[in-house]
């Protein structure tokens, strides 16, 4: 993986942290009606950056 894709997908998991975090806080104060999936969104754009993070360089022992 280059850097430039591990710092990609490291800035999207920081903006979907970002994400989450106004989403609680609208549904704190009574709002949000889309929060919840946004939340489910951010959650699964999360779980897929951490996946390509995670199996970094599998590729190139597997080969």
């Amino acid at each position: 993986m280059t850097e430039t894709r591990k710092a990609a997908l490291i800035t999207s998991v920081k903006s979907a942290a970002m994400d989450v975090l106004a989403c609680l806080e609208r549904i704190e104060a009574g709002g949000g009606e889309d929060d919840m999936q946004i939340m489910y969104e951010a959650a699964w754009d999360t779980y897929s950056c951490a996946l390509d993070l995670r199996f970094d360089g599998v590729e190139e022992v597997a080969a």
